[in-house]
């Protein structure tokens, strides 16, 4: 028990009438300790995907998490926090997952795979946050094929509710990665669909249809970015990071399969290029350089 808690705290519980006992909350408290590990324990798991080359272009940071932070600086801010929750789970005689005590005391390159993470943080929290996390450091390994399998079944389920979106866009992207591009582009059209979905699925779609020469996703994807106002700079940083993802993704699948233009690309390209500043005739453009 810590020592800071103030005399009588715990006592209380157990007074006459009262439903809660010392035992249930101390293992409440416990419970918030595993609840705890297991975040960071996937929060590590992204870090990890970060340092990776497939894990920089196709996995996608969650929503709440900044991706302007250095890797130096995020790491530094997560073994601060996993130092935290090592001292203060036991202080409170709570079990600490003997991984995150490796981790705080390792450099990044001595950390084990991304997936080794995520299935440690299942271990402690069986959710689909978890599952989404394991799926995407799969894909950083350069194991598309198991994170799709991973992805479709998360995807079944009526309770993924808000990572939904997150879910589509990482099975775009592992379909990507494994250069299925056909499915990577229905499950961008699909993700786009999503009233949450991000400026980036936007821009991905559009580089990786025009590419094809699919006219009717080209529209879908240049129909979402013609509005988008580039002259805000928080916006335009945002557009100009994922064309460059998207861009670099293109250049790899190119290099790794040699793959290139299909026969109506170069038209579908032109024509969308010469339609002015807008974010659709940048991404057009930028193809049209590449």
């Amino acid at each position: 028990m810590r020592a800071d808690r103030p005399p009588g705290v715990f006592e209380s519980l157990t007074a006459p009438g009262s439903r809660v006992t010392y035992a249930a909350a101390l293992r409440e408290l416990w419970h918030v300790h595993r609840l705890e590990q297991a975040r960071l324990l996937r929060e590590a798991c992204l870090l990890l995907c970060r340092a990776t080359p497939l894990g920089r272009l196709y996995v996608v940071a969650r929503r709440n998490a900044s991706r302007d932070i250095p890797p130096g600086d995020a790491r530094s801010s997560w073994g601060e926090a996993c130092r935290d929750e090592i001292a203060a789970a036991r202080a409170d005689g709570a079990r600490v997952h003997s991984l995150l005590m490796r981790l705080s005391a390792s450099p990044l390159d001595r950390w084990p795979l991304a997936s080794v993470l995520a299935r440690a943080s299942l271990d402690l929290e069986r959710c689909p946050a978890g599952r989404l996390d394991l799926a995407r450091g799969l894909i950083a390994e350069g194991n598309p094929d198991e994170a799709i399998g991973i992805l479709r079944d998360l995807l079944d389920e009526e309770s993924l509710r808000e990572l939904r979106v997150a879910a589509l866009e990482a099975l775009a992207l592992a379909f990507e990665s494994a250069g299925e591009t056909r499915r990577s582009l229905a499950w961008y059209a699909a993700t786009i669909g999503e009233r949450r979905s991000d400026l980036r699925v936007a821009v991905s779609l559009l580089a990786l249809a025009l590419r094809c020469g699919d006219a009717p996703r080209v529209e879908i994807a240049a129909r979402r970015l013609r509005p988008v106002d580039l002259s805000v700079p928080g916006t335009r940083m945002r557009f100009l990071g994922a064309l460059r993802l998207a861009r670099e993704r293109i250049g790899r699948d190119r290099r790794a399969r040699g793959g290139s233009l299909s026969e109506t690309a170069p038209e579908i390209i032109t024509r969308l290029a010469l339609e002015g500043r807008g974010a659709a005739a940048e991404v057009a453009r930028t193809l049209l350089r590449a």
